[in-house]
């Protein structure tokens, strides 16, 4: 997606210039707001819907087209998640990043779930895709970087269930409505129904005659709202009281944390055991609703930020157009280096000279990813003789 152009003018050094910004396709919906009907809300629940299941339908529900959307499998059930009124992009953000996962869309214009066993699954991740050596680059360097570095990690949880019958919503003022007017009324609740009994209503002109005969109110059920379309056939102005939804609310909320720790869960204690503990706290992510998935989300954790994390800079690589995010990379240089350095592509900068054009890589290490880099137990292609490990 091209922003608007920036134009600048030739000065004594250079000649005139236009500058594009150029973005990936999230851009094209990221302000395209959607909202999930109630009944659809509610069975999407039913069914055990994962987060990749959720991604698909609201990609779809903003008009990406189905052949322009790749997912991985969800790995959680998620057991409540909804649109109201709210950007399906950034929602598709959030419900990734509380999966382990990450939600973007590629250089082809492909939007893409993968989920938190990505780099242990596709053939890109799995395979080596570019070799590199010190005659191919221009420059190599190895980089430990503590950014991210935790002993610690607690993630918090917002279980969620559906409650008892009762008043969802009433409006704080009387509403009016004059003769022979339609009007909508958006009667937001505080939090997502599960299920609506149904909508009470009586109506009364100004001389409190009843008038309710008089009036309609055909409502559309959101997950947390409604749309009421108020018609009064008579010619008189009225009021609407008493106006009230029923149904039955999901209640809970963030009452929930795991905590996992490198003295209990981890194999780098004895680092942190002189230099104090570091902290990694999730809080905040509504996506997050039960103990079972709080806790492999700390331990993932734990698991990538107990060490220092080991990158790799390759700059001046000849130009790749196929390379992607993801891809397994090796790079031998045995004066950085005793070992082929084997990392994963977690960026890629471009540059053009008088060669050509050429990549700068980064690349994070694949075995503080994956410990047990392809050693991992695959639904349909391992069997339990074959002693791999289980992930998470």
């Amino acid at each position: 997606v091209l922003k608007l152009p920036k134009e600048g003018t030739a000065t004594t050094k250079d000649g005139p210039t236009v500058i594009v910004d150029a973005r990936s396709m999230e851009e094209r919906y990221l302000q395209q707001r959607a909202s999930v009907y109630q009944s659809t809300f509610a069975g999407q629940h039913d069914l055990g819907y994962t987060e990749s299941d959720y991604i698909n339908t609201w990609l779809q529900t903003v008009g990406v087209p189905v052949g322009s959307i790749s997912r991985d499998a969800g790995i959680f059930v998620v057991p409540w998640a909804w649109l109201d009124d709210e950007s399906a992009i950034e929602e598709c953000w959030r419900l990734a990043a509380a999966c382990g996962g990450r939600f973007y869309a590629d250089p082809d214009g492909v939007f893409r779930y993968e989920n938190m066993a990505r780099w242990q699954t596709s053939a890109r991740s799995t395979t080596t895709q570019l070799a590199i050596s010190r005659d191919s680059m221009n420059r190599f360097e190895l980089k430990l970087l503590d950014a991210d570095l935790y002993n610690v990690v607690t993630v918090e949880a917002s279980p969620r269930a559906p409650g008892g019958a009762d008043v969802i919503w009433e409006p704080d003022d009387l509403p009016l409505v004059g003769p022979g007017a339609t009007t909508t009324i958006t009667a937001r609740f505080d939090t997502a129904a599960y299920s609506i009994s149904g909508l009470q209503f009586e109506a009364a002109d100004d001389g409190g005659n009843n008038q309710t005969v008089n009036v309609t109110v055909t409502p559309t059920y959101y997950a947390q709202r409604a749309d009421l379309v108020v018609v009064n056939s008579s010619n008189v102005r009225v009021r609407l009281y008493p106006l009230r939804i029923v149904g039955q609310p999901l209640v809970g909320g963030p009452e929930v944390e795991e905590r996992r720790s490198s003295a209990a869960d981890g194999s780098n204690h004895a680092f942190f055991s002189t230099r104090g503990d570091r902290t990694l706290a999730v809080r905040g992510n509504a996506y997050v609703q039960t103990r079972a998935h709080a806790a492999t989300l700390a331990q993932y954790l734990l698991d990538r930020c107990e060490f220092p994390r080991l990158v790799a800079y390759a700059g001046g690589c000849p130009g790749s157009p196929a390379l992607r995010l993801g891809d397994r990379v090796t790079v031998t240089d045995a004066l950085a280096a005793t070992a082929i350095f084997t990392g994963y592509v977690t960026s890629i900068d471009w540059t053009m000279d008088e060669n050509g054009f050429r990549q700068n890589l980064e690349l994070v290490q694949v075995t503080q990813m994956y410990p047990h880099d392809g050693q991992y137990f695959v639904l349909g292609t391992h069997n339990f003789a074959s002693n791999r490990y289980v992930f998470y």
